[in-house]
């Protein structure tokens, strides 16, 4: 827990910030991109988002009440949550389990109560941060959006270069 809230701390005002994480003798060093803050317009979802790579998105501090019945993480790379093709979107598991699920697949993990979580999500391999248009916390059951964040939009290959980790003694 010490670690997720260092990482808030340092990035939440920051559009572009490094990081230094100590565990034990090692020191890791990271290069995070602010993506924005979650808009919350159902079920208290708020929080903040952030590109940890090309591949992982990262939320502090999320929460969201739990209360609709079927909602997930989803993302895509085309419209909005509302106007887009669901073949250019993919739920993203939360807690992922090393498995990616297409918007259809009704074998997905819903979403229940969660106060103030970091949560790490990792993106399917046919799709990159800088092609997200937006992440929304959806309600398939409903086609209801109960809070979303739009991704800037140019979101350079350039800000995930020196994301790979760096360890010193």
């Amino acid at each position: 827990m010490f670690l997720y809230t260092c990482f808030y701390m340092l990035c939440c005002t920051m559009s572009s910030q490094a990081i230094f994480i100590v565990e034990g003798n090692t020191t890791k060093m990271t290069k995070i991109t602010k993506i924005g803050d979650l808009h919350g317009f159902s079920y208290g979802v708020a929080g903040h988002v952030f590109a940890i790579n090309e591949d992982t998105l990262f939320i502090t501090n999320f929460n969201y009440s739990g209360k609709g019945p079927d909602a997930y993480f989803w993302v895509g790379t085309e419209g909005t949550p509302r106007t887009t093709d669901e073949a250019s979107t993919a739920i993203l598991a939360y807690p992922f389990e090393d498995k990616h699920y297409e918007y259809t697949d009704l074998t997905a993990p819903r979403l229940g109560k969660l106060e103030n979580v970091d949560i790490s999500m990792t993106l399917p391999p046919h799709l990159r941060v800088r092609d997200l248009k937006w992440l929304s916390v959806w309600c398939r059951s409903f086609s209801a959006n109960f809070g979303q964040v739009l991704f800037p939009d140019k979101i350079q290959k350039e800000s995930f270069e020196d994301s790979k980790l760096e360890e010193s003694e």
